[in-house]
């Protein structure tokens, strides 16, 4: 009877296994994808999920092993709860340390957190994650910073093919840039970025499953960021 309730114990402590799991590849993820963008403040805020999330599953054995082997339970038995506490802890402290360090999410250069958000919506969902997601910054109060990282995208008009995905033509029944919300601007930066299984598909047919397209208005000093996922 007391195994078997040793047993339902740690059956509850099974339950944060696969969200540590999840968590633990969602940071490495992050960490990977920060670091080509050389972002390194939101790469510390990755690395403390991974010591929130990676430990536990090995806690967990360690724990459970040492207990069913005493044969009671020990201050072992509870490790996996200490390492709750301490995940805990570090997810309340990625705000505070993500301010301390001026770490946000950088958008091909630009960092969200030096400008106004003007707006922003996110639609992803579901098994697959498609969706959408619109950015607006206002970069006036940072204009010179701004500039420097836009002069490293391409000069605006936007390519045929890209104009046409984006805003369409006069029989267009539908313009990805009215949900975008993203205005034709004249003068400025774009970056577009294929993220499409078949890339060549976009440029033979104008077919494109997955992409991120930014776009920077030097005359109004706003950024115009969109990521589409089908």
């Amino acid at each position: 009877m007391k195994k078997l309730g040793i047993i339902v114990f740690f059956i509850l402590f099974a339950i944060p296994l696969p969200f540590a799991a999840l968590y633990s590849l969602f940071a490495l993820a992050g960490i990977v994808m920060e670091l080509a963008e050389l972002n390194f403040g939101m790469v510390v805020v990755y690395l403390m999920i991974m010591l929130a999330a990676v430990p536990y599953g090995l806690i967990y054995i360690y724990a459970l092993i040492r207990t069913l082997d005493s044969e009671k339970v020990s201050p072992a038995t509870f490790a996996p709860a200490m390492q709750l506490a301490v995940a805990a802890l570090l997810l309340v402290l990625i705000n505070p340390v993500a301010e301390l360090i001026g770490a946000s999410e950088t958008r091909f250069g630009l960092r969200a957190g030096d400008y106004e958000i003007v707006e922003s919506l996110d639609t992803h969902g579901g098994f697959h994650g498609d969706g959408t997601y619109y950015l607006i910054l206002d970069c006036s109060k940072n204009r010179e910073k701004a500039l420097k990282a836009v002069s490293k995208w391409d000069r605006l008009p936007l390519p045929e093919n890209m104009d046409q995905l984006m805003f369409g033509d006069e029989a267009s029944w539908y313009r990805i840039a009215d949900e975008a919300k993203m205005p034709r601007v004249e003068n400025g930066y774009y970056v577009f970025q294929n993220r499409s299984s078949d890339k060549a598909a976009f440029d033979k047919s104008g077919r494109i499953e997955n992409f991120t397209i930014a776009v920077y208005d030097t005359d109004a000093d706003m950024m115009y960021y969109f990521e589409w996922d089908t």
